[in-house]
Formats: C-alpha cells, structure tokens, sequence
C-alpha cells in the first residue's frame, strides 16, 4: 500500500492546528520558518523517505506532514523556550531550545527510516 502524499505543510497548517483564528503575519513568518526548519530535519532524519520530488513541487506523506505540524505547533506556542520554574518567595526562568521529537513523532519518523539489519 502506498502511503498517501500531500503537499508540504505552511504556517497556515501550523496556525490551525493549533486553533488561532486569525494569527498575524508576524505569527504566521514564524510558523513557516519552524515549519521550513523541521521538514529540513524530518527529511534529513528519514533520509528523504516519505518526500517525493517529481516534477517541480515537493510532496511528503500524511504522517510526516502531522509530525511536522505538531514539532512546529509547540515551538511556536513557546519561541523562545522560556520555562518558567516558580518556588515560595523564589522565582526563576531557565530557558530551553528544541528538545527533540516526542514519542509519538519519533514513532512516525522510525517508521520511515532504513534501519540496520
């Protein structure tokens, strides 16, 4: 069966996944720019599996497309990676850059990937 494939996700993608009505341009450059970032290491991760590049236009599979949407779904609800850590009459902020694929992603991703036998 082959997979069924889509073209790349946009900020757009990223905005309505996660619910903003009208986001504003600033919001939307910075979804696409998460977005162009993740489908580079997704594609680099899977080793082009699940992209196809006939012709002129890039295509990914489904999968791929909602692994891409969600990584770049949380990094634009939080961009600069602040976390914030509150203690009784202490508070502090340490700040945190992309951590990686969570499970279910990383699920997605290996099943694309050409494994040692």
């Amino acid at each position: 069966m082959r997979a069924e494939l889509v073209a790349p996700p946009t900020g757009v993608d990223v905005m309505t996944y996660l619910g903003r009505g009208e986001p504003s341009a600033g919001a939307l450059t910075q979804a696409g720019a998460h977005v162009e970032h993740l489908t580079a290491m997704v594609r680099a991760v899977t080793r082009g599996r699940g992209f196809d590049t006939t012709g002129d236009n890039l295509r990914v599979t489904a999968d791929l497309a909602a692994v891409i949407v969600s990584a770049a779904g949380r990094l634009v609800t939080n961009p600069s990676g602040v976390r914030e850590q509150n203690a009784p009459g202490v508070a502090s902020v340490t700040y945190t850059d992309f951590k990686g694929f969570n499970l279910a992603e990383t699920l997605v991703l290996n099943s694309h990937r050409k494994r040692a036998a």
